[in-house]
């Protein structure tokens, strides 16, 4: 469930920006 935590790392890096 790698892509899994991928995604969660991108929608974070978006409410960081």
């Amino acid at each position: 469930m790698t892509m899994v935590r991928g995604i969660q790392d991108v929608k974070r890096a978006i409410v960081l920006d």
